[in-house]
């Protein structure tokens, strides 16, 4: 069975602005329709939703149509900024290096595009980042637009110039290459057997250029809200609660994260926790679900946003977690804390 491509409606927002710049009216462009969906998606703070791939195609091509031009994706891209990413953006600026915010780039990534999936690995003193290509997904105009988009961003997170080493795409060239090759700052090749971007692994230890911790003090708020709940403990358990949240967020809740956080052997925290009568996995299933009660009744906080901020790879692993824990879905937690019960 053939799983549906989907993007998200972000980039349709990123296409809006840039058509207002260039002050071409979106709606006979985009349809009303459309530019109500992002309204109502813009008065929350989660990521907004996905569209079928095809039909932001047609967008995309509606686009190209009134305002023509072989660089549309890099030029779109330089009004990105971190309102489109939504909880992505917002997690990523309040990283303190580059390499923090990619973490949260690739962890949340497949919201974007559910399909096409970042790899990495180094060569040499570099690190390139390569995407699984589905020839029946691939439109060139629309991996410009991704590619350049990420460029963009990584640029107004770090504290100093992105200084790529190589980028390449799967499609031959379209227009001057001196205009990719200005946009990116190295070289850039057609024709090749995937997407990659190369970089200097140094980078992944620069400084962010402005930090926005909004959307992390609101998350370790509620995490301190979850703490202050339960039964008061003493402050070693207090810490090993705290970094179970910090590593739900970073999608890596394993005993083997937690215990390398506390300078622990895997043994040497389950003896710990021992003396405590707790056994790890009961302790991390005990603070997820009161985590997620506070996210839960958040309403700007969607599902699968909840379900990553736990540390789960997908909301149906959420929703099958918590009918082991309580026999209620998430959906219905929500329903019951909104009515107040």
């Amino acid at each position: 069975m053939k799983i549906s491509s989907l993007v998200t409606s972000s980039y349709v927002q990123l296409l809006v602005d840039y058509l207002r710049h260039h002050r071409i009216d979106p709606r006979p462009v985009l349809g009303e329709d459309m530019l109500a969906m992002l309204e109502r998606a813009g008065k929350q703070s989660g990521l907004r939703p996905l569209m079928d791939h095809e039909a932001f195609l047609r967008l995309l091509e509606r686009v190209e149509e009134v305002s023509p031009s072989p660089t549309l994706g890099l030029q779109a891209a330089e009004y990105i900024h971190a309102g489109h990413f939504g909880i992505l953006g917002y997690l990523a600026m309040s990283s303190t290096t580059l390499a923090d915010a990619l973490q949260y780039l690739n962890r949340y990534g497949r919201l974007f595009h559910n399909l096409h999936e970042i790899r990495t690995r180094t060569v040499g003193a570099d690190v390139v980042l390569s995407w699984t290509v589905f020839p029946a997904d691939y439109h060139p105009l629309f991996t410009e637009l991704s590619l350049a988009t990420m460029v963009a961003f990584v640029r107004q997170l770090v504290n100093a110039p992105m200084a790529l080493s190589r980028v390449q795409f799967v499609h031959p060239l379209q227009g001057d290459k001196a205009d990719y090759e200005r946009f990116f700052g190295c070289p850039v090749a057609f024709g090749q057997p995937q997407v990659e971007l190369q970089f200097p692994l140094t980078m992944l230890g620069l400084p962010l250029r402005q930090p926005d911790a909004t959307l992390l003090n609101i998350l370790e708020q509620q995490a301190a809200q979850v703490l202050a709940g339960l039964p008061r403990e003493d402050i070693w358990l207090q810490q090993v609660r705290l970094h179970i949240v910090r590593l739900c967020r970073e999608g890596n809740p394993t005993l083997e994260a937690v215990a390398d956080a506390l300078h622990l052997t895997p043994r040497t925290l389950q003896r710990r926790l021992a003396l405590h009568e707790l056994k790890f996995q009961p302790l991390l299933d005990e603070t997820r679900y009161k985590l997620a009660a506070q996210y839960l009744s958040d309403p700007n906080l969607q599902l699968v946003d909840v379900a990553f901020l736990l540390g789960f790879s997908d909301q149906s692993s959420m929703t099958r977690a918590f009918k082991r824990w309580s026999g209620e879905t998430p959906h219905a937690m929500r329903e019951r804390l909104s009515k107040g019960s």
